[in-house]
């Protein structure tokens, strides 16, 4: 089974991971809001997607690394050729060709494969929630005793471990949600929620900002992410059975770029730095179809084998 809405909702995801790195092109950094409810879509579709495990972890481990690092290799090889980066030594191409490279998702989504496998494998709904609630438990031990709380950390740029569970958590309540039958009524009350996360997000990060006294409480920024996330997913669930809504999922734009989420998010240090010499506002559309068009380019190329294939087959079937 194969949801429908996941389409768009990856394609929200891309739009809502590209605008928050916007920050250098916007009058102000606070428009370049969306990566944490972007990267929170990305990872729980993932998890939502993933369940079915049907094959020993080798194969199953392989089949998700084959996916990923070609365009990973693509992307090192471009800043190379830019002059983004510089390999002196063979750690030097470690780091930039096999882990953790540029990219800080690669580096967290190759090791939540891992624990994800074995943790859902055995199909069991007790210990998807139970390592939830270990995820939940770990996350705030961290956060008391290793985390600055008295300036925002939360959302470390980079190799932050720290969020990489809460991240993992996300990871786990697509999977928990992909094992729960859920009715299609209300539609309208999970939209208004989310919007109501990303409000309160909104408003957290200006109390934040006017009171730091406050900051210890700066999780409850990424608690409304996973409200974003969830409500998106249960909207986009309940409006699968709306005529409309399943046109749009369909649409060719949306399903351009709900494949191309990866190629959007290795592209974007590449192309940005190009778009932030141009002025407000002609940057930010020209920053998205430059990111769009590039993530495009890189996907074709990297799967083109397979749409030539494809498209042989095609032709068989019409002779």
């Amino acid at each position: 089974m194969r949801k429908v809405c996941l389409v768009l909702l990856k394609a929200l995801a891309s739009i809502l991971i590209t605008n928050s790195h916007l920050g250098n092109m916007y009058p102000s950094e606070f428009m370049a809001l969306g990566g944490s409810f972007g990267n929170g879509l990305f990872f729980c579709i993932s998890g939502f997607l993933l369940v079915n495990i049907k094959t020993d972890f080798a194969s199953w481990y392989w089949g998700k690394i084959k996916r990923i690092y070609p365009t990973v290799f693509a992307g090192a090889v471009i800043l190379l050729l830019c002059g983004e980066t510089v390999v002196g030594n063979i750690c030097d191409f470690v780091e930039l060709f096999i882990y953790p490279t540029k990219w800080w998702f690669v580096a967290a989504i190759v090791v939540f494969y891992i624990l994800y496998y074995f943790i859902v494998k055995k199909q069991k709904d007790v210990i998807v929630s139970g390592s939830m609630f270990a995820v939940v438990v770990v996350y705030f031990v961290v956060y008391f005793t290793c985390m600055d709380i008295h300036s925002f950390s939360v959302e470390g740029k980079d190799l932050s471990l720290f969020k990489w569970i809460y991240y993992f958590f996300i990871m786990l309540m697509g999977a928990y949600m992909r094992k729960k039958t859920y009715s299609h009524d209300k539609k309208i009350r999970f939209f208004v929620l989310a919007a109501m996360a990303v409000v309160l997000w909104g408003a957290l990060r200006v109390i934040f900002l006017i009171y730091p006294a406050f900051l210890p409480l700066q999780f409850l920024t990424q608690f409304m992410v996973v409200i974003f996330v969830y409500a998106m997913m249960r909207f986009g669930m309940s409006m699968e059975t709306e005529a409309k809504f399943r046109k749009l999922c369909q649409c060719h734009i949306v399903k351009m770029l709900s494949e191309i989420t990866l190629e959007v998010y290795i592209v974007q240090m590449i192309v940005l730095p190009f778009c932030e010499r141009l002025c407000f506002p002609v940057n930010i559309p020209v920053a998205y179809i430059s990111v769009f068009a590039a993530a495009y380019v890189l996907h074709f190329i990297i799967n083109s084998k397979q749409f030539f294939t494809k498209k042989k087959e095609r032709n068989r079937k019409g002779e």
